[in-house]
């Protein structure tokens, strides 16, 4: 049976990595110098905290999900609560950079706590990761400085909320050098979409919406061989529309095509689009066109 590491805590992390108790129980940065030349032995990581690293002058490698990755100079790597990452661990001397965790009750009263989910990038693989320019560390380095200065200032009321502020800094930023990413890689990720495309085709005409339904974020990224939420920010950056609007389109598309060329009922033309309720299908129609099945068919094709 798989051995599986719980980490609860900052506290518990900090124990983990069996490094001082941290100076405040809901965040603390960590500078890798600390944990370099850290192992343990556990198969896998969980870990109920937010957290976000950048790693320096790493060449170990370890696996998340079904990717293996080897972390190199420069990469900034997010995970969500929940989250499992294999070992074992084990990270090189020379380890540069920081990590910074914080626990979700950090940012319970916080308006960060209604957006967080919003930063796809804590739900991306590791091989997904961010690779940072010289200027674009320095300053995520400088906002991680700020946030360690506020920490440190244990009888301020005001501390915890300009970190959160700081932390709110980061992931913005990361957001536009997630973007700056993206456009760097058109040329690559242009492939990927053309792919996609040929992925949902594939998909409808062989049937599999029939057995598994209309397909989902989770099933396209690992078609894709990625996560499914960093293919929709992909082509939310190319195209402007995420993952789960490009599938609705298509579907609707479809439903198109029956609905003007053939005389199934509206529910047996939702049955072959994989819904498993035609008033479903009727309201992504309807959000989708402005119009009704009915309506539509009524308009252009054959009265049923």
């Amino acid at each position: 049976m798989q051995k599986l590491y719980r980490i609860e805590s900052v506290e518990k992390l900090h124990d983990f990595f069996q490094i001082g108790g941290p100076k405040n129980p809901l965040i603390s940065i960590i500078s890798n110098m600390e944990i370099a030349g850290f192992s343990a032995d556990e198969d896998a990581f969980s870990c109920d905290l937010y957290v976000i690293a950048l790693k320096e002058n790493l060449k170990s490698s370890c696996v998340y999900g079904r990717s293996v990755y080897d972390f190199d100079d420069g990469t900034m790597i997010f995970t969500a609560p929940g989250q499992i990452v294999s070992g074992p661990m084990q990270i090189e001397d020379d380890l540069r950079g920081f990590t910074l965790c914080f626990h979700p009750d950090l940012i319970r009263a916080s308006h960060l706590s209604s957006t967080i989910d919003t930063y796809d990038f804590f739900s991306y693989k590791v091989n997904e990761a961010l690779h940072l320019s010289e200027g674009e560390k320095g300053k995520i380095k400088g906002f991680v400085a700020n946030i360690k200065e506020e920490i440190e200032r244990a009888s301020d009321d005001l501390a915890l909320e300009l970190a959160v502020g700081n932390l709110e800094l980061i992931l913005n930023y990361s957001r536009r050098f997630q973007a700056r990413q993206f456009s760097t890689r058109a040329a690559q990720y242009s492939c990927i979409l053309r792919d996609f495309e040929t992925y949902l085709t594939d998909y409808f005409q062989t049937d599999q919406q029939l057995v598994y339904g209309i397909p989902t974020l989770e099933m396209c990224g690992k078609a894709m061989n990625m996560s499914g939420k960093y293919l929709s920010s992909l082509l939310k950056f190319e195209t402007g529309k995420g993952l789960v609007d490009h599938i609705h389109d298509f579907v609707v598309e479809r439903g198109k095509n029956h609905l003007v060329n053939s005389d199934q009922s509206v529910g047996e033309v939702a049955y072959l689009l994989g819904f498993n309720y035609h008033q479903h299908f009727s309201y992504l129609f309807k959000r989708k066109t402005g119009t009704s099945p009915k309506e539509f068919r009524m308009q252009y094709g054959q009265a049923s």
